[in-house]
């Protein structure tokens, strides 16, 4: 007696994009294929694989997120090599130098060797969201003298939702220029976050 297919179930053999386990199974996958090029995960950033070249000691390095990969190397003979390695286990697609990576812009210098890092499109993006799109840039995002007080009960922003949710929004917004490329914001976070219950 043959059984009607909708009483039939399916094993996967792959894992299937936004499924819980895919992450993992990716990360498995990525993390056994660059130790077979003999890359070593750095224990303080596991998201970090470096390799050194057996002859010069010159150090390839990967930076993974999820599946974007900034690649480092000091000559394009390694670079290509790797680039390579990849090729031959991924489908890959090089997107050229680096100039933007994770909402942060990249300036690189080739005369003095410094490489610059900012975030000018996402705070742009971001006063235009709030209406400042027009404001004026000041040297000190807080000024250190003020005293700000908790909001009394007669404050009409009092129990107004969409003004707790665009202040809270507002902060969180700032929190990440402030961990990556505007450290001088972290103070006037921390301070404004404790007026957020």
């Amino acid at each position: 007696m043959s059984q009607s297919p909708l009483h039939r179930v399916c094993k996967l053999i792959l894992s299937i994009y936004g499924l819980k386990q895919a992450g993992r199974n990716w990360n498995i996958e990525l993390d056994t294929a660059f130790k077979s090029f003999g890359f070593i995960q750095l224990i303080a950033d596991q998201c970090v694989y470096v390799r050194r070249d057996p002859v010069s000691g010159s150090p390839t390095i990967v930076a993974v997120h999820v599946d974007d990969m900034t690649l480092c190397a000091q000559t394009d003979t390694e670079l290509s090599q790797l680039k390579g390695e990849l090729a031959s286990k991924f489908k890959v697609m090089d997107l050229g130098e680096l100039t933007q990576i994770l909402g942060m812009e990249v300036q690189r210098n080739n005369s003095d060797g410094s490489i610059r890092l900012s975030q000018v499109s996402y705070i742009s993006h971001m006063l235009e969201s709030a209406g400042m799109s027009n404001c004026n840039p000041i040297a000190t995002p807080i000024d250190p003298n003020i005293k700000l007080m908790p909001l009394t009960d007669g404050d009409p922003c009092i129990g107004n939702a969409k003004f707790r949710c665009d202040y809270l929004s507002g902060l969180g917004k700032l929190m990440y220029p402030a961990v990556t490329t505007c450290p001088d914001l972290a103070y006037a976070i921390q301070y404004l976050s404790q007026f957020s219950i």
